[in-house]
């Protein structure tokens, strides 16, 4: 993707990689093979934080600064969306996240949740209301697919296509929206590219 643009989302690994490593100093991180990229040292491996029921978030500092990031961009998100996560009840630290984020007035009462799920509705209600239970706001919204997502429905322009839709009453629909359909990675550069060229003149209109 980097050959595509070089403004690329970050990444956290809430639970380690093994390719991930760590400046203890500066708190940077990246890949194993690289420095740091503030002081310039090597970074050390980290550590993996493995799937048992009483997880230790603070204990690794890799580990706790990935959730501290974490946290603060969920809770400066206007979308956020799910999917590929079975929110297991048993994940108290992500419970207690999602549940002091979403519960915390009315800043995320016109937040959208997307779940994404091939499960039944009533099933993913169940599974997901220890985590999302924001009084006044609206529901989470269950999708079967990413296609269906805004995400896809304006790629790199999620949040303006939300504003414009439930916040000026625009009625119009998305002209880039990613199809599913098998692309090839030059094919869905050409799809895209009037996007990123439109980025790079800070335009970023639908």
């Amino acid at each position: 993707m980097s050959k595509l643009t070089k403004d690329l989302p970050d990444l956290v690994f809430l639970h380690g990689n093994i390719c991930a490593g760590f400046c203890i100093d500066c708190k940077s991180y990246g890949h194993i093979k690289n420095v740091c990229q503030i002081c310039g040292k090597a970074l050390s491996p980290t550590r993996l934080l493995y799937p048992i029921k009483n997880k230790d978030y603070e204990k690794d500092p890799f580990i706790a600064e990935q959730w501290r990031r974490v946290k603060k961009w969920v809770k400066d998100s206007t979308i956020v969306t799910f999917f590929g996560y079975s929110a297991p009840k048993t994940d108290a630290a992500a419970i207690e996240l999602l549940k002091n984020i979403y519960n915390d007035g009315p800043l995320h009462r016109f937040d959208r949740i997307e779940i994404i799920d091939i499960k039944e509705k009533k099933l993913l209600e169940n599974t997901w209301e220890d985590f999302i239970n924001v009084e006044g706001a609206y529901n989470p919204i269950y999708l079967k697919s990413f296609y269906e997502s805004i995400l896809a429905e304006f790629p790199r322009r999620s949040i303006e296509g939300y504003s414009e839709r439930y916040f000026n009453g625009w009625w119009g629909k998305g002209s880039n929206r990613i199809l599913e359909k098998k692309q090839t990675i030059k094919e869905f550069h050409r799809q895209i590219k009037p996007i990123l060229i439109k980025d790079q003149k800070d335009d970023f209109s639908l």
